[in-house]
């Protein structure tokens, strides 16, 4: 055969040869000059490891939106298969319903054909001859196991049609719900007031063991009517899962018979065993019922109950000066009585030095308070007030 030089082709035959052979390789599958971009999958990027396919997973697929494909010259999608292919730890849905692709490339014809838990299949039996999109949809995806999480990886839009992204859709397993637990349980007894001996230690994890980061955990009296305070409250929890509430000053304020639990948004809480907190040291005396006014040698009434005694005896006729006055509270045989030796406010005011209160003039009467300090332990003292002389 007698070769044919470019030079006897001529210019415009050799122009046409050149257009024709750009416009075949722009056809072919897999050309060199494709065009085509893909757009990324989303709705991956936090999957729960509560959907893994293996128990105690629930095998609930997360519905992605996309990948899809742009193209923009004739030829950048091929006639083939376009593939998605999953990474590794995450597996795709083989049952109904099937995943579709929405055509919008001009010229362009491709249909859903096959899917494996690694692989999805789509056939193209038309190229495009124009720009436009394709659209995936109803791709169904979830975590093979709960433990280990998988590692974040992309998904992979490949085939013979030409068009090639390894980097198409980020899959990330987390976390599932969290269920909390003590690391370090608190005190079991308190004193009110008082910063708990052992102060709470609290790990976030789910139900595969996975910890949790970055949980904000409360943490609560019950019932509530003990007073229960932190410095800080709620914490975070670590990179390990835990939430330490030391030197965090937890307390209680109120005796009586609490737990303490531990709660998360959404997850499970958990309660401390019983924590008995005593009552603090007293710092003062209160009447719990109020004494009444006393009449010589007759029982006050109401009496006052499991408190410091004050009685207050009145001496009418106006202001009295000179010798101090003697009274004495009379109590049962068994409890000593009291004798106090007070004096009389003068006109001007003056009063026994170690009196608490200025007495309030009533009409023409004058109180003066006469301190006892006898506290009952079961029940009110019949107490009677009376003059004493010599």
């Amino acid at each position: 055969m007698k070769a044919t030089s470019l030079r006897s082709i001529g210019p415009r035959r050799f122009g046409a040869v050149l257009l024709a052979a750009f416009l075949l390789v722009s056809l072919l599958p897999g050309s060199a000059l494709a065009a085509a971009s893909v757009t990324s999958a989303t709705g991956g990027g936090a999957i729960s490891a509560d959907t893994a396919g293996t128990p105690p997973g629930n095998g609930t697929y997360a519905s992605l939106t996309g990948p899809s494909i742009v193209v923009t010259t004739a030829g950048d999608i091929g006639i083939g298969t376009i593939t998605i292919t999953r990474p590794a730890g995450f597996e795709f849905a083989t049952t109904s319903p099937d995943p579709s692709v929405s055509v919008g490339a001009t010229g362009a014809v491709a249909a859903f054909t096959s899917a494996t838990t690694s692989v999805l299949t789509f056939t193209v039996t038309g190229a495009n001859t124009g720009a436009g999109t394709v659209v995936f949809s109803g791709v169904r995806v979830r975590p093979t196991v709960g433990f280990p999480l998988a590692a974040s990886g992309e998904l992979q839009v490949g085939g013979s049609a030409g068009v090639s992204d390894a980097t198409s859709g980020l899959l990330t397993e987390v976390a599932g719900a969290a269920i909390l637990s003590y690391q370090t349980t608190p005190s079991t007894s308190a004193t009110a007031g008082t910063a708990l001996a052992q102060q709470p230690v609290v790990l976030s994890q789910d139900q595969f063991g996975n910890v949790r980061s970055g949980d904000s955990i409360l943490l609560s009296s019950v019932p509530s009517t003990g007073g229960f305070s932190c410095t800080t409250n709620p914490k975070l929890t670590n990179g390990s899962g835990l939430a330490s509430f030391t030197g965090e000053a937890c307390k209680f304020t109120t005796q009586g018979s609490y737990v303490i639990r531990a709660s998360v948004a959404g997850g499970t809480p958990v309660d401390s065993a019983t924590i008995t907190v005593a009552a603090a040291a007293a710092s003062k005396l209160v009447f719990t019922t109020q004494p009444g006014h006393g009449t010589p040698s007759t029982v006050l009434s109401p009496q006052p109950v499991n408190s410091k005694v004050v009685v207050m005896v009145r001496r009418k006729n106006g202001f009295i000066t000179g010798s101090p006055l003697k009274f004495q509270v009379l109590v049962p045989p068994t409890v000593s009585p009291s004798i106090r030796t007070v004096g009389w406010p003068t006109p001007t005011g003056t009063l026994w030095p170690s009196l608490p209160q200025v007495p309030t003039p009533l009409s023409s009467a004058k109180s003066l308070p006469i301190m006892d300090t006898r506290v009952s332990t079961s029940g009110p003292l019949p107490i009677r007030v009376a003059p004493l002389t010599g």
